[in-house]
């Protein structure tokens, strides 16, 4: 009998707390934005620093993640005017935005345009808008930036002035971007007065306010606002309405720098104290150690070596005195600054996210990293300090896998710089290197056309580690038009992973690429694997109790994960009342997929108080078009026990001549004689009640190869007893053994008053036929195998939900291909695979 788990009786109580921060957290986030409004930024930014303090507690979904960032982004643009971390904020909050199809993705977007504008780089603006993700935003708000970000670099009033009358609505309506640009119109009126006062002493008003073509009086009111600032010095007659402009008068700036003088000699003079001090430690040490052996001969003095240039060193750039000002520490700063003075990092180029991460990293680690940051090729590196996060996060995952050892820049080949160049000054593309991936890309230049979509996309395996885009790209461009190429690469070694992600402008040249390319001979024994790159939206999630249905489901994991579009379960064979203890969940984009499986995968939660398992679903390979549309099938499920194949043939009937009807269980096929009924019938009877039953009607797919299916299945079943017994820390033989987790009540140490043999996750051999009877303890868990000692994924039943025998038929317990495939109806070697259902649909 199945026992709860004692946290089960908790989770009501967990899930007010949840729900509880939830709501705290929004709360917070919109204290925030009130007190940015009422221009009280201090209270803003507490506000918010506690809404990312509850964030960090709980599940942060996608969306309240974005608005998160955006808020951060918006206090960072306006407290510190600092837009450079403003923007990076912007762009995860479109990110994020983006990947829930939310409409403030646009705002977002908006906000880095804004970001880059005050930033003064219209370049980044045209490179922004142009990217592949920004192209589906294109609309009146973006020409409306993009026309902004031009009469900014021009220092045009009048352009600035007509893109605001154009799009009013558009620029106004939001009080950020509207704060911003008041801000960017007065430096810009600041710069235009000041250009046409610059050549005169003494000038007319009127003069002034024609020629910059706006009113005498506001003018006048600019000009004396300027002089109170000190923009420029004069006084302002406005009896005659004339503008006295004089020199600055000197000033006197000898005590100043005198003072600033005595401040840098004093850092010096610490700084060579510390040093002297360090080497006279480091010399009594050494010489303590060598004792007698250490004299030099004949005089019976301790021998010295002085080396030089320990003490005298090149001095310090003013970017390491704000490096130690932010916190960092000596040595850190100092190499930091070593790497300025090469000319390949700037120290605009860092943001506070780097900075910050460097600070809370070990001294060590943190010289190691920057050593291993200097030796990297940083020509196409566009986000230094991003690239830098990804050095120190690498060295984290190989510190944790025991590889002190950083491996030589020598040891990966390198790609061809020349060639490389030569393909970007030819295509007019972008090369954008991260420590993740190598991503070239366009679109190409003056493309008018849609973003390629479903279909344009192919995936590029088996690609030998060491080769890159300068032999890549040329090989794929004889296809047709590349829009991007993705070469992902290995952090840890500094190689590709081995695969990449070509995306052309038609899916024609996708197809063709597939044609010629698919086992071609790149290298001599290397073959390329080139197919059609289909985003994976399911994922296979295991061990959920029977008796929830669908919509509970659905609600369920709608909670924990953002994007979800469907819930796919099968029924019992036993009682159609309950699932299979198991589902798949669709998502509406391959990134909302990944999140999720990201966010379910950790082991750390559980739904109904089961531990979940969490996988990607099987691959299905969808027929292509042309084959298709000469589909004259009908795929209907959820139908009742009581629906005969007569009824349905009945009911299709009414639509055209039906040549025969196949039930299997649950659902059935029904073909037609003419194309044109049939996909009359699916439209008009899909969601009809037959018998009871919503039904619902669709084109099956023409049947898959049997073999390619079973041999599918049988991945998946490995797969998943492998993740099982990772889980439960104990091995998984192929049948038999020590299967699934130890039986109620028993540790993995003690089995039934025997020790555990095959604790820990390496035992991988097969139990021996014939030996069920000398299973320790002497008790088999539930599922057991035909011949076998644990059936596999069997064990405990609050652990996995297994037990029940299970067809090996391709196509698991349903298949929307036709029948004449097996799907569904199996053979008789099910007995030997037991511990729970198949894990593919």
């Amino acid at each position: 009998m199945f026992e709860f788990p004692p946290f089960f009786f908790r989770l009501n109580s967990a899930d007010s707390d949840r729900s509880f921060l939830r709501r705290h957290f929004e709360v917070q986030l919109l204290e925030s934005k009130t007190y940015h409004a009422l221009s009280n930024l201090p209270k803003a930014r507490a506000a918010l620093t506690s809404a990312r303090t509850t964030a960090n507690s709980i599940y942060c979904a996608p969306k309240m993640q974005a608005a998160l960032d955006l808020q951060s982004g918006v206090l960072h643009a306006a407290d510190e005017r600092d837009f450079k971390t403003a923007y990076s904020y912007f762009y995860e909050a479109f990110e994020g935005y983006d990947s829930v199809e939310s409409g403030r993705a646009l705002t977002a977007l908006k906000y880095m345009l804004l970001s880059k504008i005050m930033l003064n780089t219209p370049d980044d603006v045209a490179n922004i808008v142009s990217g592949k993700l920004a192209l589906k935003y294109a609309g009146r708000h973006i020409d409306a930036m993009k026309m902004v970000a031009t009469s900014s670099h021009k220092r045009s009033l009048a352009d600035f002035k007509l893109a605001l009358e154009m799009y009013g609505a558009e620029l106004k309506n939001d009080p950020i971007v509207r704060a911003h640009l008041d801000t960017l119109y007065d430096t810009m009126l600041e710069q235009n007065l000041c250009r046409i006062i610059e050549p005169y002493s003494r000038v007319q008003v009127d003069f002034i306010a024609k020629t910059i073509a706006l009113p005498m009086g506001q003018v006048e009111k600019k000009l004396s606002q300027m002089i109170l600032d000190k923009k420029f010095h004069g006084i302002l007659d406005q009896g005659e309405g004339v503008l006295v402009v004089f020199e600055e008068t000197p000033v006197d700036k000898t005590f100043e720098s005198s003072l600033e003088t005595i401040h840098s000699m004093g850092k010096v003079v610490d700084s060579l104290y510390h040093k002297a001090k360090k080497l006279s430690a480091e010399t009594a040490a050494a010489a303590t150690q060598q004792g007698e052996s250490g004299m030099a001969e004949g005089n019976g003095e301790p021998k010295m070596d002085q080396k030089e240039g320990e003490v005298d060193k090149e001095p310090h750039s003013e970017d390491h005195g704000k490096l130690i000002e932010y916190g960092l520490d000596e040595k850190v700063a100092s190499k930091l600054d070593e790497i300025y003075k090469t000319g390949k990092l700037a120290h605009a180029d860092l943001d506070e996210r780097a900075l910050d991460a460097l600070k809370e990293f070990p001294v060590d680690g943190a010289l190691n990293v920057l050593t291993q940051f200097l030796d990297s090729n940083l020509e196409h590196v566009s986000n230094k300090s991003a690239f830098l996060c990804g050095v120190m996060k690498t060295y984290r995952q190989k510190s944790r896998a025991g590889q002190t050892s950083q491996v030589p820049s020598s040891a990966a080949k390198a790609p061809d710089e020349d060639k490389i160049r030569a393909i970007l000054d030819r295509t007019g593309y972008t090369l954008d290197v991260t420590t993740g991936q190598r991503k070239y890309g366009g679109p190409p230049p003056n493309w008018e056309k849609p973003t390629p979509g479903n279909g344009c996309e192919v995936f590029c395996g088996k690609i030998p580690r060491d080769m890159y885009e300068d032999e890549l790209i040329p090989l794929f461009e004889k296809c047709g038009v590349i829009w991007d190429l993705r070469l992902m690469m290995d952090p840890m070694t500094g190689q590709n992973r081995g695969y990449a992600f070509v995306t052309f402008t038609t899916r024609d040249a996708a197809q063709q690429a597939v044609r010629e390319l698919d086992s071609y001979e790149i290298k001599p024994g290397k073959t390329l694997k080139v197919n059609i790159s289909v985003p994976n939206l399911r994922l296979f999630v295991g061990n959920i109790p029977k008796s929830r249905g669908k919509e509970e489901i659905m609600e369920e994991f709608g909670k924990l994960t953002a994007g979800l579009t469907e819930v796919i379960i099968y029924s019992s064979p036993d009682d159609k009342k309950k699932n299979r203890g198991f589902c798949f969940l669709e998502y509406e984009s391959h990134k909302a997929a990944s999140l999720a499986k990201r966010r379910l995968g950790t082991g750390r939660v559980k739904v109904w108080g089961c531990d979940i398992i969490v996988d990607w679903a099987d691959p299905q390979e969808e027929p292509d078009e042309e084959t298709m549309s000469k589909v004259k099938v009908l795929y209907v499920r959820n139908l009742t026990q009581d629906c005969s194949e007569e009824k349905l043939k009945e009911a299709f009937e009414s639509f055209g001549k039906v040549e025969r009807v196949k039930k299997i269980k649950d659902y059935a096929f029904v073909h037609f004689e003419d194309r044109d009924q049939a996909l009359t019938a699916m439209n008009e009877l899909n969601g009809k009640d037959i018998n009871g039953a919503h039904i619902e009607v669709s084109l099956a797919k023409p049947p898959s190869d049997k073999k390619k299916k079973e041999e599918m299945l049988r991945a998946r079943e490995r797969r998943m007893m492998q993740m099982i017994g990772q889980r439960a820390g104990i091995g998984i033989g192929p049948r038999g053994g020590p299967g699934g987790t130890p039986l109620r009540g028993l540790t993995r140490g003690d089995y039934g008053g025997f020790p555990w043999p095959w604790g820990g996750s390496a035992w991988q051999g097969r139990w021996p036929a014939g030996n069920a009877a000398a299973w320790p303890g002497g008790a088999q868990p539930r599922g057991a195998g035909q011949r076998g000692g644990g059936g596999g994924a069997a064990g405990a039943a609050n652990t996995w939900q297994g037990g029940q025998q299970q067809q090996r038929g391709a196509g698991g317990p349903q298949s929307n291909s036709w029948p004449n495939n097996g799907g569904g109806a199996g053979g008789q070697r099910g007995r030997q695979v037991a511990g729970g259902p198949k894990f593919t649909r």
